[in-house]
This record gives C-alpha cells, sequence and structure tokens, in this order.
C-alpha cells in the first residue's frame, strides 16, 4: 500500500499463532499514548484481545483512510497470521486494465467457490475516486464561483474606469490643442490608470496571502489569472475612452462639459 515504515521491522514468517503477539502503529498512536517515545518494544492491549499483551516492532506513517479532511488517527496493525480471520483480502498490481483484472479475478473466485460474498471489491482508482467525491465536488463549486466572482469584478471595474476616463474627454481636448499628440495622451492615460489598478491588485494580493497564511491554502495559478483578468479589464477600460477621446478634433473636445 506504500505505506512507509518508519521505524522497527515489518511482520515476518516468525510472526506465527504460537509466538509472542507484535504489532505495527503509526506514528500518531505513539504520540498520543508514548509521546517523547519512539513507541518500539512498548506493550499494550485491546478490550477486545483477551487481555493479551501486544508488542510494538514497528512505526508506520500517518496516512489517510477514508476522506482528504480527516485528521490523524491512531491505527494499530496486526500480523494475519496471529490473528483469528474468517475470510480473505486480496490486493493486485495491474500494468494494464485493473478493471479487467478485477473481472477476471471475480470470476475465477466464484468458480472456486460460488458462494463467496464479495464484501469490498473495486479498483484503487475507483476507491479513490469515491473518497475525493466530496473534495472534487466542493473545490468545482468553489471554482464556479471564483470565476462568476472574478468576471463581475472586471465587468465593475472595467465600467467604473471607463467612465472615469470618459469624463477626461475635455482635459484629453485641451492638452492635444496645446500640442500632446494622441500617442503621448493615450500613453498617459494608460499609465495613471495601470498604476492605480497596480496598487489595488498589491494590496489585495497582500490581504490574499494573509488570508492564505491563516486558512493553510494558496493557489498561486488562481492568483494569477485573477490578476490578469483584471489588468486586462483595466487596460481596455483604460485604452478605449482614451483612444476615442484623442481622435476627437480637439475643438469638439473643449465645448464639451
Amino acid at each position: 500500500m506504500s505505506i512507509p515504515l518508519v521505524r522497527g521491522r515489518n511482520f515476518n514468517t516468525g510472526d506465527t499463532g504460537h509466538s509472542a503477539k507484535v504489532a505495527i502503529v503509526n506514528e500518531a498512536f505513539v504520540r498520543r499514548y508514548w509521546p517523547g517515545s519512539d513507541g518500539l518494544g512498548r506493550r499494550f492491549h485491546t478490550p477486545s484481545g483477551g487481555g493479551t499483551d501486544y508488542e510494538v516492532v514497528g512505526v508506520s506513517a500517518d496516512y489517510k483512510v477514508d476522506t482528504v479532511g480527516e485528521g490523524t488517527t491512531p491505527y494499530i496493525h496486526y500480523a494475519l497470521s496471529q490473528r483469528m480471520f474468517t475470510g480473505e483480502v486480496l490486493l493486485a498490481r495491474a500494468s494494464g486494465d485493473a478493471s479487467a483484472l478485477l473481472a477476471a479475478m471475480r470470476r475465477e473466485i466464484v468458480a472456486l467457490e460460488p458462494n463467496t460474498v464479495f464484501l469490498d471489491s473495486q479498483t484503487m482508482d475507483g476507491q479513490v475516486s469515491a473518497a475525493l467525491l466530496p473534495a472534487r465536488v466542493a473545490a468545482q463549486t468553489i471554482v464556479l464561483v471564483g470565476v462568476i466572482a472574478t468576471l463581475l469584478a472586471a465587468i465593475g471595474l472595467y465600467g467604473v474606469v471607463a467612465y472615469a476616463v470618459g469624463r477626461r474627454t475635455r482635459e484629453i481636448g485641451i492638452r492635444m490643442a496645446l500640442g500632446s499628440s494622441p500617442s503621448s495622451v493615450l500613453g498617459m492615460v494608460m499609465r495613471q490608470g495601470l498604476g492605480l489598478a497596480g496598487a489595488g491588485i498589491v494590496t489585495g494580493l497582500l490581504l490574499a496571502w494573509l488570508a492564505a497564511r491563516a486558512i493553510g491554502a494558496g493557489d498561486p495559478v488562481a492568483w494569477g489569472a485573477a490578476v490578469a483578468v483584471l489588468l486586462a479589464s483595466t487596460a481596455l477600460a483604460n485604452y478605449i475612452p482614451a483612444r476615442r477621446a484623442a481622435a476627437v478634433d480637439p475643438s469638439s473636445a473643449l465645448r464639451q462639459g
């Protein structure tokens, strides 16, 4: 299962029903019950074990079992050779189509024992997909809300900036009447508008970084996409009205209030 053993040993052929009972626990188990110890050589017993002592011979890394959002949970691993177990667990690794291998395994097992009951038989991809389904649905919902919010912000920003630039038509006419070229006026408006947007974006990124640190999350790709959309909206909102105003005859622009 690719769960690393961080200390001690794994189960071996010497762990039989007649030898001393052994177990492997995870790091969360050691932290909870034996803080400050490596856990190796410690003994414990469970109510269901009839008072039998188990010696810890290994410690595994922590891992998630049911959901990606679950916290670290103490777990105990027992040697199958030392426990009464009426069922069988088969794990198979496939180099090709795992679904085809699963169907073939079920077919062969049923041929050997027609009354076999399968409690859980699926591929690891299916198991992981089922476990990740709630997280994926939540992520897709957040993405949809984020896209809508970004588009609304872009539309609102475009409207406000375009209105502000449009009100500068008379100023632009005066500048051109005094000898400014359309390109220099356009460049001035773009620099001022993008500078203002840049200051707002820097402030927003700082607040987003602080919020991301508080919740332990962050997505530079999403941040970059949002910045690109807002910068593009600001650029268009400055460029289109400024170019339209720069194309107007100075005398006509001066007559506008």
